[in-house]
C-alpha cells in the first residue's frame, strides 16, 4: 500500500516537489503523501507509522547496505516489526 502512495524515486523533480513552499507546514509524512515520491527512508517512515497505528511494535531502522557480506557505503532505511515470538524482523 506504501508503495502505491510513495513510488521510490530521488531526481531533481523530487527534490525539487518537496521544496514547495505550501509544503512546508507539513509533517514529513504529509509532504511524502502529497508529493507522491521519496526515498526509502520516507516509504519507511510512513510503514513504520502504519504499523504501529494498527498497534503492531515497528521502528524504523537505518544501516548499511551489505553485498556478499560485506558493507558497502550506501545507507538504507528500513522497517522491523515485533512478530509472535517477540522477535524483531
Amino acid at each position: 500500500a506504501v508503495r502505491k502512495r510513495i513510488r521510490y524515486e530521488t531526481g531533481s523533480e523530487i527534490v525539487a516537489a518537496y521544496s514547495q513552499p505550501e509544503l512546508q507546514d507539513l509533517s514529513p509524512i504529509e509532504r511524502a503523501l502529497a508529493v507522491g515520491a521519496g526515498d526509502c527512508d520516507l516509504q519507511n517512515a510512513m510503514l513504520t507509522e502504519l504499523l504501529r497505528g494498527a498497534r503492531i511494535p515497528a521502528r524504523l531502522a537505518v544501516g548499511w547496505v551489505g553485498v556478499r557480506g560485506r558493507a558497502v557505503p550506501v545507507l538504507h532505511a528500513w522497517t522491523e516489526w515485533v512478530d509472535d515470538r517477540g522477535h524483531w524482523r
